[in-house]
C-alpha cells in the first residue's frame, strides 16, 4: 500500500494572554473553586471566608473610588488647553479637552475629537484670568 503525501494542518491555536490584573468575576471563580475543592473533612472556617469577602469588597471600594477620583480630576480639565502622548503615533498632541467618558473602567479625555487615557496627559496649561473658568476660553460679548 503506497502513502500518499496529504495535506495535514494542524487546528488554530488560540494564543493565551495574561491579565494584568484581577476583576470582579476572577476573584468569584476563584472562591467558587476553592470551595468545591476544599477538603470534606476540613473545610475552610467561617472566620477565613469572611475575612476574604472583606477583602475583596474593600478592593472594590477602592477601585470605585479610583475611578470616581481620576472622573473628577478629568472633568475639570474640560475647556482646558492640555498636551497629551499619542501612543499609537508615537507623538504628542496639544489640544483642549472636550469632553469626558469613562468607558470600560478607564477615564479618557477628548481632544480634537479623539479618546485619550487620562494616563497620556503630559500637561496642563492654566487657565488665564480673562479665559475664565468653565467658558472653554470663549470671551462674552
Amino acid at each position: 500500500m503506497q502513502v500518499n503525501a496529504a495535506d495535514f494542518s494542524l487546528p488554530d491555536k488560540t494564543i493565551r494572554v495574561p491579565k494584568k490584573e484581577l476583576g470582579q468575576q476572577d476573584f468569584l471563580q476563584l472562591l467558587m473553586t476553592q470551595l468545591r475543592n476544599q477538603d470534606p473533612l476540613e473545610p475552610q472556617s467561617n472566620e477565613q471566608f469572611i475575612a476574604q469577602m472583606a477583602q475583596f469588597s474593600t478592593l472594590e471600594l477602592l477601585n470605585s473610588l479610583d475611578i470616581n477620583t481620576q472622573l473628577a480630576r478629568a472633568t475639570q480639565l474640560i475647556g482646558r488647553s492640555v498636551i497629551l502622548k499619542d501612543s499609537e503615533k508615537q507623538e504628542n498632541v496639544q489640544g483642549v479637552v472636550e469632553k469626558v467618558t469613562l468607558t470600560d473602567g478607564q477615564v479618557n479625555v477628548y481632544v480634537q475629537g479623539k479618546a485619550y487615557p487620562l494616563k497620556s496627559l503630559l500637561e496642563i496649561t492654566p487657565v488665564s484670568a480673562e479665559q475664565g473658568v468653565g467658558d472653554g476660553g470663549q470671551q462674552g460679548g
